[in-house]
């Protein structure tokens, strides 16, 4: 894929929820907030017209896509914190056949399970 570095302008941050410091005073558990592992720089990935008409009616339906220079440290079981937001990672897409590859990280926005 081609794409011009200047288009990964923001940082992403990747990591995972753990038990905070704060418990929430209706269960007595604690609330889980963002702990970040690693940093990259990312960007927006736009759907062309037929990749949205694609995705539409899928699970896929209310992702979005990030991407971010390879790594192979990115999985689907972590969060990633972008543009002001928590996201789950719902897959992964890498490329490195060359030297500058770049990976599409798809994700959905984060939710608290109330439970």
């Amino acid at each position: 894929m081609k794409l011009k570095a200047n288009r990964l302008n923001k940082r992403a941050e990747f990591g995972e929820m753990v038990a905070g410091d704060e418990v929430n005073p209706n269960t007595g558990d604690s609330i889980d907030v963002f702990q970040a592992s690693f940093s990259r720089y990312a960007g927006r990935y736009s759907r062309s017209f037929s990749q949205q008409v694609e995705v539409a009616g899928t699970t896929l339906e209310d992702t979005s896509i990030i991407v971010i220079r390879h790594t192979d440290k990115v999985n689907d079981q972590m969060k990633v914190k972008f543009d002001g937001n928590l996201y789950n990672v719902v897959s992964v897409s890498s490329d490195d056949s060359t030297a500058v590859s770049y990976d599409l990280v798809t994700v959905r926005k984060y939710v608290v399970a109330h439970g």
